[in-house]
């Protein structure tokens, strides 16, 4: 039902039944309205790498979870602060939650992305530039991850270790940035990005345990890792 609603009809269910030609017009259609911002190029790839007997399931599962992500993220900006009601800190919160919010949803729709990284090269995969924007003191619980997004900048953010739960929404980043932020530990998440080729954590509090030396040599395809202006205690050498 809740897919219905957010296509404004059973699009997908008359997908099934329909030529060919019809079904793909059905479908263009249906992407059109989950990422309003696709390019007809990329859209056009979308639905040609995707196998035509799985075409409807993909769009329901889209469609599904653009509408949850929403659905969450509402009810987090809508959700009580710690702060006085009326006061100046609960309208920076709010106004923060709002902000984070409309970036995530923008960011979910953008896919087959492209950027060029810091060395000037064609990167594939969506970037998230959060750099410079204080993060809100809480986070969002969410089921819905971006395995799109390839590069994540989180420096200046006001980042502290109760905010880091927000990389495992990020599982397949290339590079990372949380450079001049208020982490005091390597964040467990890190061990998990398999792909992670740059990291940079400099300008932080960060001592390092043998655990997390552990998790920083088990990044096999990291190329990159600046920890430079941190206590860190041990070396990940």
């Amino acid at each position: 039902r809740h897919t219905q609603q957010l296509l404004g009809g059973p699009l997908l269910s008359r997908c099934r039944a329909t030529p060919a030609d019809t079904h793909a017009t059905l479908a263009r259609e249906v992407l059109q309205r989950l990422f309003p911002s696709l390019s007809e190029q990329r859209l056009s790839r979308f639905i040609d790498e995707i196998p035509t007997a799985q075409l409807s399931t993909t769009l329901n599962e889209l469609t599904l979870e653009k509408h949850t992500l929403h659905s969450q993220l509402l009810d987090w900006k809508q959700s009580p602060t710690h702060h006085p009601k009326g006061s100046a800190q609960e309208r920076l919160e709010l106004a923060r939650r709002k902000r984070l919010a409309s970036l995530l949803e923008q960011c979910w729709g953008d896919r087959f992305a492209e950027y060029t990284d810091d060395w000037g090269r064609t990167q594939r995969g969506a970037r998230l530039d959060l750099n410079a924007m204080p993060l809100p003191e809480s986070l969002p619980t969410l089921s819905v991850n971006f395995e799109h997004v390839t590069f994540l900048n989180l420096s200046q953010s006001s980042v502290g270790q109760t905010h880091c739960s927000l990389l495992k929404h990020f599982p397949a980043l290339r590079s990372l940035e949380l450079s001049y932020n208020n982490l005091t530990g390597l964040p467990v998440e890190v061990g998990a990005m398999r792909l992670l080729r740059n990291l940079n954590l400099s300008n932080n509090r960060i001592v390092l345990f043998p655990e997390d030396v552990k998790r920083l040599r088990n990044l096999r395809r990291a190329q990159v890792l600046v920890l430079s202006h941190n206590p860190l205690g041990l070396s990940p050498d």
